[in-house]
């Protein structure tokens, strides 16, 4: 049948657009597996119908050929079956810049599945690899995560083929809105691709793996049938230590009109390289480099390192990569060249833009030999580096021109590659470097990709017989002369005077203060540059200066040693120098004096003074005997002077400074547990290892006697740790070779000549009883001026320091600031004390234990006490009396456990004087962090025997509160209900007359009938808890003014708040505000400089509630952004308040759909959590779920659902939920996780992932009690009846979007279809 007119051209078009939609997945192609495999059927027959219509259009005679064609093209059809509407894409794709908050692969996985995921479909990944990367974006190197991945079915929209490969993602959860972040997406793996990578602590060796001649990064060591790739999938299981990378890069033979050169792509290829390695972090650490090239990729490494060897001599800085080669395995690299012609490549390019780069390539033309003859003399004297070949036995078919014009591997079979052109010797004409050429039983392209077991055992096993111990000492070597010098270049590899000791062998770490030095002493103007390093004695400051002078002793004509401890200790060590110098001869020597002299330290001097390029380190240098020190030093002069001592006074004598502390921690604990024998140690073992250190002040000097003491009495960490933490014991140092008396006696001396110092010893005896770490000016201020406190009378009173029992002395010191720092000097002097470029002062924790071990009994109790006035009254009490409340508090807590870790040592009794400064101050920490039972339970012991309501109130107040975090309220109220019977019938006998009621008695104790209520009103909020509204009242109203003192009409204040919360609570929002207006909008409410005073804070927060509630967004707004804006200028922002006004700030923004302020306020919140979040504090926790539920809503509310779906599971995680823990029905039951869960699955529905969704629906319909508000709360979100309405519309639309494809489809048969003949 031939159809006439236009039907044909009609026909055409309808057969063309059915044939695309069965051939080319139009639509199909985004269903998923279950989904797909229901329209297959319905695709067979569009497939036929399509057909059908062509053939409609054909001539007679084309008809007949169609008839053996369409046969066969139908088979095929058939018997591909459902993988022809859902063909199996085998591409491996790349993700880059994947911020490093996401720490594991699951969370990558989750990550990208949701970025490719949309309404109607689900997508499915493998995550083949995952890595720790760098990312240089923006002139910045940041730490991020590199994954690959397969697709288990489908291609996802999002990666729809583009020219580049490569696709960008933006917006991807809630905090890369702020960040800007994005990640990448990319098929051709140009660049470095992380596949592997160690922990720090574990890595050993990097291994970059290079591919071959217009091949693909990661397709190169891919097997051809499997998707195996053996640098992925099997060595990192046997090199666990290694860091492995592929390099990709564009080399194609046809079709580019790029006109590289080979040098272009090795300058590419180095400048990557520098960046890897400096991003890494590996060059202060000796991490040695192994390059695994194939093919051309071995010319493009040659030439990188060729590059590096000249560019180091220029920009030392690039020096680090080729300094850390030690090994190339090179796998049918051609060294000589390739025969273009035989093989089939220079016909391919010709008339090509790549036609000039393949004939580079060719056999034994100019580039080729060059670069042989420039590698063989960059590497002929590193014999450290190892060079291995592997070649082909067997023959690879050549480069042909298929039918259709596209370049295959189909030619005759030849060798591209033999063991001549391959071999990479040295020397051709040794016979040892034949042990470095190595056969491989298989073809050119098959080299690399491990077909069979044999050959990654044999890749595997040169890898373990590399000489990794010589290649990393030659390394080390390699990289402590250097190639040249770095400045002031000078001929020659080493020294020609070299007389210092060398570093103990014990020594670690120290690498970033090294590199300080240096960067000092280079770095600066100065005629003859100089630097003092000073610290206490066991800092490691001699050693740290060795290993200076070792590491680089290239850039210097010479390095000498001084003692200067005394000036005859100088005068000798100068002229053992000028003794060395005679005995070699020197010329210069010579001039000056000859080899014979009557004051051979002048002669050193001047020596130095002519001399150019040196380094002289005078060494302990004590100015305390008085002798002319500048006398000695040489001026005007061609050399570096690096000073040691242990007071900052040797700083007159140089040009820059530094103060040298402890080990990092984690040098301090690697050498702990190397010195002590662990070399395997276990959790406990490096846990207690890392307490020593802390312990020890990271001291080396110390840390090797404690190993010392460990090993010889074969004792356990946990033992020493026991010893060293009891301060009446006398530090263990044990019995190491070598004497520790000079230390020791140093510090003995020190501490004698800082006797003669009366102030001097007072302030250090004071800081050790203190915090160490940071003894802040603010704490020095307030603890010897007037604070702010609550008299007996219920008035604020400025209390004097005297009042508190503040040592005299120290309040007279601490208020004359010319005087403390008279004081001061000495302790700065001797390195017992550092002070901060803030000006806050550090103790090391060593000298606090020299000073109290050097108590007696009775000074160590007069001290604790001291310590104890001293602390509590610079300590804020509340917040309603000082303010910033939250910050000073969080400053100085520390100080706070210290002196209860030295109350601790005495009985309670010898306490009595100093109890309510002791009580107090644990109180007002309980605050903060209500976790801290310890502090609970020992006010109450020292409260046993005093009777003071106030502190006996606050003390059951906060141990009530404590009791609820542990989901004990019954106990709770009950302990409340108890304390406030018992203390009401004690204060009314403290009244004028005895009264039966509580009601009518009269007090004295103002202050604590205050407390009194205040414990009251906490009670009825646990009532309220337990639903027991009207019981909350009642004893609400039991309390009443006793008269009209500031601190009792506060708390009538939080009575009505607590009223009104009741009112919220019950649902009776409007009373409720009412209520909460009165209270709130009052002149006295707005305070000064329009900020609230403290007071008035809570019922602000519950007025803001009741608006929310109510959906007054307006008002909100209206009351709280002048209060949020007035709260951070004036530095209150990490306030805990000021984070529930932001967060209620933040829901009206979000309502009324304000998401950018919104998102400013939420970020914002999250940074002024942090220090709160490290305390473990549970308030904090609480407002950090809110935030993450308010972010996850806002998201909801834009539609953006994969960032949502992001969002809620970030908020389950602060619920410690996962979603295994979900469908595992492991967590715990609550409306916080149930909220969140069923959040989670009405966005699975949006994101077209129903089974989860129902999955996670069943599960909250399974509880009959699911989704109950809490009692005692208030609901001010109402976000459960939003969630309900979205979830019965986006039910609805599922189903209706679920056959829509369909529908349509069978719509459009019916318009066509009626008259066409089946085929």
């Amino acid at each position: 049948m031939v159809t006439q007119g236009n039907e044909p051209a009609r026909l055409l078009r309808a057969g063309g657009v059915i044939l695309r939609l069965t051939l080319f997945e139009a639509d199909f192609s985004r269903l998923s597996t279950n989904e797909a495999t229901k329209y297959d059927g319905l695709a067979y027959k569009c497939f036929a119908l399509g057909v059908t219509l062509f053939a409609m259009v054909l001539t007679v005679q084309q008809q007949r050929v169609g008839l053996l064609v369409l046969p066969i093209i139908s088979a095929l059809f058939i018997l591909k079956g459902p993988s022809f509407s859902r063909p199996k894409y085998k591409t491996t794709y790349r993700v880059r810049n994947i911020p490093d908050r996401f720490t594991t692969r699951d969370e990558c996985r989750f990550l990208i599945e949701s970025i490719l995921s949309n309404s109607d479909t689900r997508c499915n990944i493998t995550i083949r690899t995952f890595a720790s990367s760098f990312d240089h974006r923006q002139g910045r190197t940041t730490i991020t995560r590199m994954v690959t991945f397969d697709l288990e079915d489908i291609i996802p929209v999002q990666l729809k083929p583009n020219a580049k490969n490569e696709w960008t993602f933006k917006n991807f959860d809630f905090l890369s809105q702020q960040t800007g972040e994005y990640l990448t997406i990319d098929t051709h793996f140009v660049g470095f691709t992380v596949l592997s990578s160690p922990e720090d602590e574990n890595h050993e060796f990097d291994l970059v793996a290079i591919s071959g001649l217009g091949s693909h990064a990661w397709g190169s060591f891919k097997k051809r049938s499997e998707k195996s790739m053996w640098l992925a999938d099997k060595l990192p299981q046997d090199w666990p230590q290694a860091r492995i990378m592929i390099y990709g890069y564009q080399s194609p033979i046809m079709g580019s009109n790029s006109r590289q050169t080979l040098m272009d792509i090795a300058k590419t290829f180095s400048n990557n390289l520098i960046k890897m390695r400096s991003s890494l972090n590996v060059s202060s650490r000796r991490v040695p480099l192994v390059f695994l090239a194939h093919s051309l990729g071995g010319l493009v490494v040659k030439q990188a390192l060729i590059n590096l060897s000249k560019q180091s001599k220029i920009e030392p800085g690039t020096q680090e990569p080729f300094q850390s080669t030690c090994a190339m395995l090179f796998f049918g690299v051609p060294c000589k060249g390739l025969d273009g012609e035989i093989l089939g490549l220079a016909a391919m390019a010709k008339g090509q833009s790549t036609e000039g780069f393949l004939s580079d390539l060719r056999r034994n033309s100019p580039m080729v030999d060059t670069l042989a003859q420039n590698f063989l003399s960059v590497f002929q004297n590193r014999n450290s580096v190892q060079i291995y070949s592997f070649y082909e036995t067997v023959e690879s078919p050549t480069a042909v021109m298929s039918y259709f014009g596209r370049p295959s591997l189909r030619g005759p079979r030849k060798h591209w590659v033999d063991k001549t052109a391959a071999f990479n010797g040295r020397d051709l004409e040794r016979e040892e470097d034949e042990k470095y050429s190595i056969s491989l039983e298989t073809d050119h392209s098959s080299l690399v990709k491990c077909e069979d077991e044999n050959t990654f055992k044999t890749i595997s096993n040169v890898l373990k017989d590399l000489d990794w111990v010589s290649a990393t000492r030659a390394m080390a070597s390699y990289k402590e002369q250097g190639s040249e010098n770095m400045y002031r270049a000078r001929q020659g590899g080493s020294p020609q005077y070299y007389k210092v000791d060398e570093a103990v062998e014990y020594f670690t770490g120290r690498d970033d203060f090294i590199d300080e030095i240096h960067r000092k002493l280079t770095n600066t103007t100065a005629t003859t540059p100089s630097i003092a390093i000073w610290g206490l004695s066991g800092t490691g400051k001699t050693e740290t200066v060795l290993k200076y002078a070792f590491k680089y002793q290239s850039q210097y004509s010479t390095i000498c040693l001084f003692n200067a401890r005394s000036e005859k200790d100088l005068t000798t060590s100068m002229t053992s120098f000028f003794d060395f110098l005679a005995d070699r001869k020197d010329a210069r020597l010579t001039k000056i004096s000859g080899y014979s002299s009557t004051d051979k330290s002048k002669d050193v001097k001047r020596w130095l003074e002519e001399e150019h390029n040196w380094l002289a380190i005078y060494d302990d240098v004590d100015l305390e005997s008085g002798y002319n020190f500048r006398s000695y030093l040489p001026q005007h002069c061609d050399g570096h002077r690096i000073l040691i001592g242990r007071s900052n006074s040797i700083m007159k004598f140089a040009d820059d400074e530094l103060w040298m502390t402890g080990m990092s921690d984690r040098d301090a604990t690697r050498m702990l547990l190397k010195r002590a024998g662990l070399t395997n140690p276990t959790t406990t073992e490096r846990l207690n290892a890392e307490r020593i250190v802390l312990e020890l002040d990271n001291m080396p000097f110390f840390i090797e006697y404690a190993a010392s003491y460990i090993r010889e009495v074969q004792g356990s960490l946990q033992e020493y740790l026991a010893i060293l933490r009891n301060q009446k014991a006398n530090m263990v140092l044990g019995h190491a070779s070598g004497n520790p008396g000079d230390k020791l006696a140093s510090w003995e001396l020190s501490y004698h000549e800082l006797q003669k110092h009366d102030l001097s010893m007072m302030l250090l005896k004071l800081f050790a009883f203190l915090d160490g770490s940071c003894i802040s000016m603010t704490l020095l201020k307030r603890g010897s001026s007037n604070r702010m406190r609550w008299s007996e009378a219920g008035t604020k009173i400025d209390r004097p320091p005297e009042w508190s029992m503040v040592d005299t002395g120290i309040r007279i010191l601490l208020q004359d600031p010319e005087q403390l720092n008279s004081a001061l000097k000495p302790l700065l002097n001797r390195s017992f004390a550092r002070r901060e470029r803030d000006g806050n002062i550090k103790i090391p924790k060593l000298v606090q234990r020299l000073v109290i071990r050097r108590l007696s009994p009775e000074e160590l109790l007069n001290w604790t006490k001291k310590a104890i006035c001293f602390v509590s009254h610079s300590f804020p009490e509340e917040a309603d009396l000082e303010q910033p409340f939250e910050s000073l508090r969080s400053a100085l807590t520390p100080h706070v456990f210290r002196c209860m870790d030295h109350a601790r040592e005495f009985p309670v009794s010898e306490l009595y004087s100093v109890t309510f400064q002791l009580v107090s101050m644990l109180l007002s920490v309980l605050a903060g962090s209500w976790k801290q039972m310890e502090l609970i339970d020992y006010a109450n012991l020292l409260l046993a025997e005093r009777n003071n309501v106030y502190y006996r109130c606050l003390a059951a107040k906060w141990e009530a509160y404590m009791l609820w975090h542990k989901k004990a309220d019954s106990q709770a109220a009950a302990l409340l209900s108890r304390t406030r019977r018992l203390e009401e019938l004690k204060l009314a006998a403290t009244g004028t007359a005895l009264a039966e009621d509580f009601l009518t008695a009269e007090v004295s104790d103002y202050r604590g009938h205050a407390a009194l209520g205040d414990l009251t009103m906490h009670q009825a909020q646990f009532l309220f808890k337990g639903g027991h509204f009207k019981d909350g009242e009642i004893i609400l109203k039991r309390w009443r003014i006793k008269s009209n003192s500031e601190m009792e009409l506060r708390t009538q204040l939080y009575i009505d708040t607590a009223l009104a919360k009741s009112l919220l609570c019950q649902d009776k929002i409007s009373e409720a505000v009412d209520i909460l207006e009165r209270l709130v909008l009052v002149p006295e409410a707005h305070g000064t400089g329009a900020m609230q005073p403290e007071k008035y804070h809570w019922a602000t927060a519950l007025l803001a509630q009741g608006y929310c509630a109510l959906g007054s967004w307006d008002k909100t707004i209206t009351l709280l952004s002048g209060e949020v804006h007035f709260r951070q200028k004036k530095g209150l922002q990490t306030e805990f308040i000021t984070s529930d006004f932001r967060l209620y700030l933040a829901e009206a923004y979000v309502r009324t759909h304000q998401y950018k302020e919104a998102s400013a306020l939420l970020l914002k919140l999250e940074n002024a959590l942090g220090n709160a979040l490290q305390a473990d504090n549970p308030r904090a926790q609480g407002q950090l779920v809110a935030t993450k539920s308010l972010e996850a809503r806002a998201l909801y509310m834009q539609k953006s659902w994969t960032p949502a779906c992001m969002a809620w599971i970030d908020y389950l995680t602060c619920l410690s939920v996962d979603e295994a823990d979900i469908t595992d029905l492991t967590w715990q039951k609550g409306y916080d996780v149930e909220i969140g869960i069923l959040s989670l699955a009405v966005v699975y529905y949006h994101l077209g992932n129903t089974a989860k969704a129902n999955q996670y629906i069943k599960i909250i319909e399974s509880d009959p009690n699911a989704l109950q508000w809490p009692v005692g709360e208030t609901d001010y979100t109402k976000w459960l009846l939003y969630l309900q309405a979205d979830y019965r519309d986006v039910r609805m639309s599922w189903f209706q979007l679920k056959w829509r494809a369909c529908l349509q489809l069978l719509e459009s048969l019916s318009q066509h279809g009626r008259n066409l003949p089946l085929l």
